[in-house]
């Protein structure tokens, strides 16, 4: 088997939402917590461990930043770690232990350059660096050093061949395993939901928002996103951000300022940034009436489970490619799905006979409120997405393309 390390981090947002249950099982050994943290499913959790088995891969997942999962491994492991550095400390630590080949990077901004070439230097059995990106990111040096990038974003493909490196596509995908671990229904129906985020800065959500703003006039959907976008901590740290921006960029012209940034990772990749960090603008009050708390892992998918229909807008950055986990979790679990038409999306699934599609704000809301009272349309149309979704577009079904794609990184 060719070992694979797997390298992530967990959104903030989802750790503080677990915060409880990760404090109470935080002197649990390693194998019980990561264990317990993946029947959460959250994200890509373990749903690619059986598929790339059967194609003779084996994965070890460091999730850096889960500090109980990581200091329950540094116990076992008799190692001390440093009380700042610990995230990457450990990680390479792991890494050094597990001997891997490949090594399979879904968070660059953490794994950065600095962090992998010191990677390769520790693990000598390291033959490919591979790397995910499907959301923006502050240019292309941050992947010089991988071997492959993939990305579920096609014109993302196109851009990092473009700037000389190899590159491919890989669709997201709906495990398998998340019906297994969904509780048995007893949850009230919820006639219309979104789940998601809401960030209301270029190249994220701005053109869903819109969208939303409309929505919310004229049917009864309900919002579970984080906040009013981000929190008040957040915004604080936003604001540092724009104002330390122009003098990390001093810095770097300057031979004592790439030894201070050096030592200061977060104003390192301030300087890495082309361009300042964008300004903070407030949710419309109208939507912030609408929010409900965020939900992730099986609690997302039993909220989509028991929606009636629920919405979807893909990410500005997009660049126009139905690309985003959505498609699959909520067509995945038999919820009727209303997407926006995009020009690829029936490669994936059938426009208005597996998903329901839009091609403007106006004719999402006429979608939304003609589905939410033609019951038998809708069933219908949830009904064929969920055949879809299981038969073309499984954890299973994209492992061969995944292993064909490891195995070229090998060369």
């Amino acid at each position: 088997m060719t070992r694979v390390l797997y390298l992530t981090t967990y959104s903030p947002t989802y750790l503080a939402a677990c915060v409880t249950t990760l404090g109470r099982h935080g002197r649990r050994d390693f194998a019980w917590q990561q264990a317990n943290l993946f029947r959460d499913s959250y994200g890509w959790a373990d749903f690619w461990t059986r598929p790339l088995a059967q194609h003779g891969f084996e994965l070890f997942y460091a999730i850096a930043n889960v500090q109980p999962l990581q200091h329950a491994w540094a116990r076992e492991h008799g190692m001390s770690v440093d009380d700042e550095r610990w995230p990457l400390q450990i990680a390479l630590a792991q890494a050094a232990d597990y001997r891997p080949e490949i090594v399979f990077v879904d968070e660059y901004r953490t794994f950065d350059a600095t962090f992998l070439r010191e990677l390769r230097a520790r693990c000598p059995t390291i033959r490919a660096i591979v790397g995910h990106c499907g959301a923006p990111h502050r240019g292309y040096d941050a992947f010089a050093c991988y071997d492959l990038v993939l990305s579920n974003i096609k014109a993302f493909v196109d851009e990092f061949r473009a700037q000389g490196l190899r590159a491919e596509h890989l669709p997201h995908a709906f495990s398998t395993l998340v019906p297994q671990r969904m509780a048995p229904a007893h949850a009230a129906r919820i006639p219309f939901s979104f789940v998601g985020s809401l960030l209301p800065q270029a190249d994220h959500h701005v053109d869903r928002i819109a969208t939303l703003q409309q929505m919310v006039l004229a049917t009864p959907i309900l919002l579970f996103a984080p906040g009013a976008g981000i929190g008040s901590r957040d915004r604080l740290t936003l604001a540092a951000k724009r104002a330390l921006w122009p003098l990390a960029h001093r810095l770097v012209a300057l031979p004592i300022g790439r030894r201070l940034l050096a030592r200061m990772p977060a104003l390192d990749r301030l300087a890495a940034s082309a361009t300042a960090p964008a300004r903070w603008r407030g949710l419309d009050p109208v939507l912030a009436r609408r929010l409900r708390p965020p939900r992730y892992g099986l609690a997302m998918f039993d909220l989509l489970a028991h929606s009636d229909l629920t919405f979807n807008q893909h990410i500005d950055v997009a660049r126009g490619n139905a690309s985003n986990m959505r498609l699959f979790e909520a067509t995945g679990v038999g919820s009727c799905l209303l997407t926006d038409a995009l020009p690829d999306l029936a490669e994936l699934f059938e426009p208005d006979r597996e998903v329901a599609t839009y091609g403007s704000p106006a004719e999402a809301v006429d979608k939304a409120q003609y589905l939410l009272t033609h019951d038998a349309k809708r069933r219908e149309i949830a009904a064929a997405g969920q055949r879809r979704a299981l038969r073309d577009h499984t954890f299973e079904q994209r492992a061969p393309l995944l292993a064909q794609h490891l195995r070229s990184a090998l060369g």
